[in-house]
């Protein structure tokens, strides 16, 4: 029998409190009478309970405490509400707790954990989420949410690692997306060339590619794609087969040729432009004309040309070209234009006289004149340009022969006789003999 009342115990700290040192007061069942239990048998003997009716309930709040639906589970109810605590045993010999969420109020139920003040929720483990059920909402609109695919990933198992990069003093950056127009900056891009691939907008068919492997060695070679200027908007790369216009291009040691060969017993013959003597920009103009250019030493026949200045020096390879040879033009009048011919090559006549070159014949020079006939020649006196002899052939009338004799003498005329001792060796003969010269022949006759 009890010597005190309830209200007359002591107060027993928790630490004190076990399964043998206190009895409670309890209803007995009322088949079974006067029956008392330990703290620890109370708590063994609860009922399971539901989620709506827990085993062991909270006072004044019959729906909230705890319950438990199958062996080694366990669940927290609150209300409508509760979270369910079970272990799943795995294939792999592991094993996995879950916590499920029941609201008997709301088909569709969500577990918010919210960490107060400036503190975040830290998992420790390893935390894993199937991609279909993985979701991340916008803080203002949660309708909004971004879902990630690993399912893409090639091999059946293993781990990928997707580092997020630096992106130093902003705060934020933007995920780059395969089909979303986007600004790319401060991108370094390593794609191999077979797999770097340009389509077109409209026709995605269209696909330009790009080749590194044709290098000779390996290095990294840069590009400069060229500034067209404000006042354009687009330009045209260049390319080894398409036919381009090209302009305002400055062309340092170009080479041409018609077939490249890449043959190393026959290499391509190139045309090289060399500039290295200027020094000032030159401007070339072509003639509208279909045209062969001229060499400086090619066997060539040249047409229509006016020369101006024209210098002519000989082909002797060691000093020929300081034997040279200029043709002066000043004393031809203005706008005349006057030719020059050379005789013809006649069989009797022959231009070369045989295997002989012709020379041409000059003003000072002493040379001798070859199968020549002369109209309306005159000769001067060396020592008085005024002094001249014309030879008038206007009275013969077919072909005449002057013989000089075989020494020197001195021409007779009509007007000399006087002024010129003649002495004659012997008598002259001749059909007429006219004036002076008549008498003279008579006297020697003895007239």
């Amino acid at each position: 029998m009890a010597t005190k009342r309830i209200s007359q115990l002591e107060t027993i700290s928790d630490a004190l409190v076990t399964g043998e040192a206190i009895m409670p007061i309890v209803i007995s069942d009322p088949l079974i009478p006067n029956r008392k239990a330990k703290v620890n048998q109370l708590f063994r003997g609860l009922s399971a309970g539901s989620a709506t009716a827990p085993g062991l309930a909270f006072d004044l709040d019959r729906d909230t405490g705890i319950y438990q639906s199958a062996v080694d589970e366990i669940g927290l109810s609150f209300g409508t509400a509760s979270l369910y605590n079970s272990r799943r045993a795995n294939t792999d010999g592991s094993s996995t707790l879950i916590i499920r969420a029941i609201d008997t109020a709301s088909a569709t139920s969500s577990i918010e954990i919210t960490p107060q003040g400036s503190g975040y929720m830290t998992v420790s483990g390893d935390f894993i989420q199937t991609d279909t059920q993985f979701y991340l909402a916008g803080d203002q609109n949660p309708a909004k949410k971004a879902h990630f695919n690993v399912d893409t990933i090639s091999t059946q198992s293993g781990t990928r690692r997707f580092d997020l990069p630096n992106i130093g003093t902003a705060t934020s950056t933007t995920v780059v997306a395969n089909d979303t127009f986007q600004t790319l900056t401060n991108k370094t891009i390593l794609i191999k060339d077979s797999e770097l691939q340009i389509t077109g907008s409209t026709d995605t068919a269209k696909i330009a590619k790009f080749e590194c492997d044709a290098w000779e060695a390996p290095g990294a070679h840069t590009y400069r794609l060229p500034d067209f200027g404000a006042a354009q908007t687009q330009s045209t790369l260049l390319d080894d087969i398409t036919e381009q216009n090209v302009f305002n291009k400055n062309l340092v040691n170009p080479t041409f040729s018609n077939t490249p060969s890449n043959d190393e017993n026959n290499p391509t013959k190139y045309v090289i432009f060399d500039s290295s003597q200027l020094t000032q920009d030159r401007t070339v103009i072509w003639p509208d004309l279909n045209i062969k250019a001229v060499g400086e030493a090619s066997a060539q026949t040249i047409a229509n040309k006016v020369y101006k200045g024209a210098v002519f020096c000989d082909t002797d390879p060691t000093d020929g070209e300081g034997r040279k040879v200029t043709f002066d033009l000043s004393n031809i009048e203005d706008n005349q234009n006057y030719t020059f011919s050379f005789p013809d090559n006649e069989v009797t006549a022959p231009l070369n006289n045989g295997s002989d070159s012709n020379m041409l014949v000059t003003e000072k020079k002493t040379q001798t004149l070859v199968n020549k006939t002369m109209e309306l020649m005159k000769i001067n006196n060396v020592n008085d340009l005024n002094g001249n002899i014309t030879i008038d052939a206007s009275n013969i009338k077919s072909a005449v022969t002057i013989q000089f004799p075989d020494a020197d003498a001195t021409l007779l005329s009509t007007n000399n006789i006087s002024d010129v001792a003649i002495s004659f060796g012997g008598a002259l003969a001749a059909p007429v003999l006219g004036g002076q010269l008549r008498i003279q022949q008579h006297f020697m006759s003895g007239w």
